[in-house]
């Protein structure tokens, strides 16, 4: 694993921070950014061996991001991820 370059796509500033502790922690290399378009910038200019997206973002959903992804990488792993939580009154 060492060495392997992430991308992570975070909306959430806290939440992208955490994230890439945890990445660097287990010897990944990361980059992140908050929102999809420029998520697609640095794909299409750098090497990843994979990219982890929320669905929801500013300026490109994640979906749109794929697509624009497959146009220039078509075998970069992307793996979603999705965040909700409710607080429920009982």
């Amino acid at each position: 694993m060492k060495g392997k370059k992430v991308l992570l796509v975070e909306g959430a500033e806290t939440d992208r921070s955490l994230m890439v502790e945890r990445f660097n922690r287990l010897g990944y290399e990361v980059s992140a950014v908050g929102d999809g378009l420029r998520a697609f910038e640095k794909v299409a200019r750098d090497h990843y061996d994979l990219v982890m997206t929320e669905l929801n973002l500013p300026h490109m959903s994640g979906i749109d991001l794929l697509k624009k992804i497959r146009e220039v990488n078509e075998s970069l792993p992307v793996i979603f991820v999705s965040f909700y939580c409710e607080t429920l009154d009982h």
